[in-house]
């Protein structure tokens, strides 16, 4: 892996999702772009404006950027993102973007290994503030690479728990992390799947086990029984210092997917940064 995107709202940085991001780009050696999004659309005005003839008044609305935003605040927080990146020992690069945000992240997504946000980032034009945020959600659904939702608070990653249905998705979002984090192959890993009750054996376990195996030294398998949504919450909810993978549905369901079930309860309740794949 070599190029990490981490969205920032320009006007209000999270430093949680700086420390982790520039945590994984000096572990991977990759350089780390933060992404300054300026919301044009959200944090514009309109204006009307009427102009009369002697026969006729014509009106005229045009869409006009705020001047509320001071320049000063960017600055301030472009050299915050700076100095948590050269603490850090992490490569960077500095990227600033204008207009829609998640179709500037989305389009931005085509070439970037994967992208990290803050569950929270928001704009002025979401229609409600809720977690993980709207900005958030979209990108989840129609970003065209992994997306790493980023922990509240950062320390260190001691054990990576793959969430596995036995689905394609699943076994897609284990490979994606595998290739684009190799430096973990010596991290504690365990691969996590919720089975109906009196079922116990892992989906095709042989063949998974092997490949697992020939990618990371301690590989660890567990089970739980019930409704995926409520196990796996209630299993990851008092970890720390861990990171989920997680599959998703394909276009269609992964809307589903996002704004409800087990996906919904991790990123709503979670502390953990989780990686998601589609």
């Amino acid at each position: 892996m070599q190029k990490i995107l981490l969205a920032l709202d320009a006007h209000d940085v999270n430093t949680s999702s700086v420390h982790f991001a520039s945590y994984l780009a000096n572990m991977t050696k990759s350089k780390l772009t933060g992404v300054f999004l300026e919301n044009s659309v959200g944090d514009a005005a309109l204006e009307t404006n009427i102009s009369c003839d002697p026969f006729v008044c014509v009106q005229t609305t045009t869409l006009q950027p705020a001047a509320t935003i001071a320049p000063a605040n960017i600055d301030k927080n472009v050299a915050l993102f700076k100095k948590i990146c050269t603490d850090n020992d992490a490569r960077f690069s500095i990227h600033d973007l204008k207009g829609k945000p998640v179709k500037q992240m989305v389009r931005e997504s085509r070439f970037a290994d994967v992208i990290i946000t803050h569950g929270g980032l928001h704009f002025s034009d979401e229609k409600n503030y809720g977690w993980p945020s709207e900005f958030a959600s979209e990108l989840l659904v129609y970003t065209q690479c992994p997306v790493i939702i980023s922990p509240f608070y950062f320390n260190a990653l001691d054990e990576i728990i793959f969430a596995y249905d036995g689905s394609d998705s699943s076994v897609f979002a284990i490979k994606q992390f595998t290739y684009l984090f190799p430096q973990f192959n010596e991290t504690r890993t365990t691969l996590l799947e919720v089975l109906p009750e009196g079922e116990n054996e892992i989906t095709e376990k042989e063949k998974l086990q092997e490949w697992l195996m020939m990618h990371y030294d301690a590989v660890h398998m567990e089970t739980l029984h019930g409704k995926p949504e409520t196990e796996l919450f209630k299993n990851l909810l008092t970890k720390n210092n861990k990171m989920l993978v997680m599959g998703a549905y394909g276009h269609s369901r992964l809307r589903e997917f996002v704004f409800g079930g087990a996906t919904r309860l991790v990123l709503d309740r979670m502390t953990l940064p989780v990686l998601m794949s589609h």
